[in-house]
C-alpha cells in the first residue's frame, strides 16, 4: 500500500478503536471498583 493509504487506514483503525475501548475501560473501571 502506498504510505498515504496507510496511514489514512491507522487514522481510520484509531477513529474507530480508541473511543470505543476509553469507553469499554470507563464501564469495566466503574463496574470492578463502584
Amino acid at each position: 500500500m502506498p504510505p498515504s493509504e496507510t496511514q489514512d487506514f491507522k487514522a481510520y483503525l484509531k477513529d474507530l478503536r480508541y473511543p470505543y475501548t476509553e469507553e469499554t475501560n470507563n464501564n469495566l473501571i466503574c463496574k470492578i471498583f463502584l
